[in-house]
């Protein structure tokens, strides 16, 4: 009799420690993917699992066949499978469709003007002629934070509050004249009769004018042809007989079509050694089209430095050409360059000649 009542013990224990394992995969039902992190929880009961990176699943349970699984993942349809034994199972998910409220989307284009924090200082063509500057250097020299710096083969060069001259980035109508080896821009080179504002930007203008444009920003802007126009102007200077300035341009306006041109030749005598001479070419054009105004400008600046002797001679030159356009675009006001093309040439050569 006890022998009888230890086997039945033994096998109550048996039968209560045995343990159930279940395994299967969770895919996709569409494309047949492996789904991870899926719940598969015994239904009723606190005990499951979730799959793994390869949509495997193992759970192990007390509870005896057959019993009910729910299995559920975010995205997914939730299902419930019944497990009859402890055969492969293949869960094919559903992905789930949430119906929400209709979302409208609409977008919309403004104008922004964009705020400049440096100072701008700004000197139009009137205020250029009190001045009775002879070229833009003297023009600038009464602005504050600007110093020019002059060199003996006459260019000048500009720096604002305390930067190189490398650090000022100068445009002329959009396009930037800084020379793309040193980084400086030779202000001398430019016609006063030409211009029609210069707008000085002091402090750094990375954003807007590029990575060089840490010092300021030089804006030089050319006139138009608005009106029908003609001048003839002349200088000579004091110090040397050599200092001579000559400029002459005209425009004419028929309709919308406008057109004119420019020459200037500057010669300049530097400490009595050298001999500097810059001619100055400029031809233009515009038309209203389009509800606004498409303008053509050309420029070609040559400049060449001369010893007393004539025994050496350096050659300058940048030649330019643009296109801009200034009206509504997409029922904005803007305006942009279409086109640029810009050429720089340098050369030295030896002139023989007598020297003195």
């Amino acid at each position: 009799m006890l022998r009888f009542i230890s086997v039945l013990v033994i096998s109550l224990s048996w039968i209560c420690a045995q343990v159930y394992e279940i395994s299967g995969k969770t895919v996709d039902a569409k494309d047949g993917a492996s789904v991870a992190g899926v719940n598969i929880i015994i239904d009723g009961a606190d005990e499951g699992t979730a799959s793994d990176v390869k949509g495997q699943f193992t759970l192990s349970t007390k509870h005896s066949f057959p019993f009910s699984i729910n299995i559920s993942h975010i995205g997914y349809d939730p299902l419930t499978i019944a497990v009859e034994n402890d055969s492969f199972l293949l869960v094919k998910l559903t992905a789930a469709v949430i119906a929400s409220q209709e979302i409208e989307v609409m977008g919309t284009r403004r104008k922004v003007e964009i705020d400049i924090a440096s100072a701008v200082d700004r000197i139009d063509f009137d205020m250029i002629e009190l001045q009775g500057a002879r070229d833009i250097g003297s023009a600038l020299r009464r602005v504050s934070s600007l110093q020019l710096n002059y060199a003996n083969s006459g260019k000048q060069t500009v720096s604002i509050r305390g930067s190189n001259a490398t650090d000022v980035a100068v445009f002329l109508d959009g396009v930037r004249i800084n020379d793309s080896n040193t980084g400086v821009a030779d202000l001398s080179f430019i016609d006063l009769n030409l211009i029609d504002q210069i707008q000085i930007i002091k402090g750094g203008g990375s954003a807007l004018f590029g990575s060089d444009a840490i010092g300021g920003v030089v804006n030089i802007e050319s006139k138009k042809a608005k009106n029908n126009s003609g001048y003839i102007t002349e200088g000579i200077g004091q110090t040397y007989s050599d200092d001579l300035d000559l400029s002459y341009g005209a425009t004419v306006v028929y309709g919308p079509v406008g057109i004119g041109g420019r020459f200037s030749g500057k010669k300049r005598a530097y400490g009595g050694r050298t001999i500097t001479t810059s001619i100055f070419n400029n031809a233009f054009g515009g038309a209203d089209v389009f509800s606004g105004r498409f303008d053509v400008t050309w420029f070609k600046l040559n400049k060449t430095l001369e010893f007393e002797s004539g025994s050496v001679t350096s050659d300058d030159g940048l030649e330019v050409i643009s296109g801009k356009y200034t009206g509504p675009i997409l029922n904005t006001k803007s305006s942009g360059h279409l086109f640029f093309v810009r050429c720089r040439l340098s050369c030295k050569k030896e002139k023989k000649g007598e020297t003195q």
